[in-house]
């Protein structure tokens, strides 16, 4: 009968022989090389970080139309232009309908809005008193942080789309 130690080396000897070789494998190789060099200024790779300006744009809203169909919307066609900083961040378009409680906002991402451009949208208005809009141009950082209004406010009056006037 094999005694205990005898049968821990037959056991453990097949283990030692594959672990001795890969080593020895690696040794060979060169595989090992890179752990034993250490790192230098060269090996480094610069990371560069991208900062949001922190001043905020101006907008300037150049003209709107604002037109009601038959079905109660208000479509708007609202011309604007950065006069300062560009499109960077978050912008909301704000519209309003004063004497009335009605408002609206269409929320942008910064590839939405170019340096200058018209804005399409449309607004559902049940209350048939609201004959005049307002519109403003506002600006975020982050969408939970809070807007903050940076363009003129246009005012206007809405007018009948044609196949409205028609009918």
């Amino acid at each position: 009968m094999a005694r205990p130690s005898h049968l821990i080396i037959v056991l453990l000897t097949p283990f030692i022989i594959s672990v001795w070789y890969c080593m020895m494998i690696g040794f060979l190789a060169g595989c090992n090389a890179e752990i034993a060099k250490p790192k230098t200024a060269t090996q480094t790779h610069a990371i560069t970080a991208t900062v949001t300006d922190p001043t905020p744009g101006v907008v300037e809203i150049t003209s709107v139309k604002a037109q009601r169909n038959t079905e109660n919307i208000v479509s708007f066609e609202v011309e604007y232009k950065f006069t300062s900083g560009k499109p960077i961040k978050n912008y909301m378009l704000n519209l309003g309908f004063p004497g009335t409680s009605i408002a609206g906002q269409k929320p942008m991402d910064s590839w939405e809005v170019k340096p200058e451009g018209t804005i399409k949208t449309g607004l559902p208005v049940a209350d048939i008193e609201a004959m005049s809009y307002e519109v403003t141009f506002s600006e975020a950082d982050s969408p939970d942080r809070g807007y903050t209004i940076i363009s003129n406010k246009f005012a206007g009056v809405i007018e009948l789309a044609v196949e409205s006037v028609s009918k």
